[in-house]
């Protein structure tokens, strides 16, 4: 059983949801800067359509307590992307196709990793495209950035 008041993360290699190594008991809250490129919550359903799973991890590893499903994918992660600018904008929309297309096979986006030139692998042990947390509920706070105004800081916490 999860412990209560952290934050879990989808872990690929092993299949399971793992707390998150920046949330635990005394501290369950985890800040994401952004750019984020998808963000998506649900809280009872595995599919936005009968083909595109994607939260599919709410039926295949339901939760044991009241939580809801994160599925979050921010550009920056992949390592052949060192800044938020527009020609990385625009060589990142080949890989967003790829990962939402992997949804329409039953749910295989939340396996998918970056090997290390940034592209996007069924397999190997390099970060995962998408972040997939089970959480409590979660805040979006606006940040300001000089650079980057679409930046963004989430704050993710587990219910009580």
């Amino acid at each position: 059983m999860p412990s209560v008041g952290t934050v879990q993360i989808y872990d690929p290699a092993t299949s399971t949801f793992i707390d998150h190594p920046d949330s635990d008991k005394d501290n369950s809250i985890v800040d994401l800067d952004g750019p984020f490129v998808y963000f998506l919550s649900t809280v009872n359903v595995d599919r936005l359509e009968s083909t595109f799973r994607i939260t599919p991890l709410a039926r295949t590893i339901p939760p044991t307590e009241a939580s809801c499903e994160l599925l979050i994918l921010r550009p920056l992660r992949d390592p052949s992307i060192l800044w938020d600018h527009t020609q990385a904008r625009e060589a990142f929309v080949p890989k967003l196709w790829n990962v939402m297309g992997n949804a329409y096979r039953d749910g295989q986006h939340v396996n998918l990793r970056y090997n290390g030139g940034g592209d996007i692998v069924s397999d190997g042990d390099g970060p995962t495209v998408l972040e997939y947390f089970r959480c409590g509920g979660w805040e979006w706070i606006p940040v300001s950035y000089n650079t980057s105004p679409i930046s963004l800081a989430l704050a993710l916490s587990k219910l009580t």
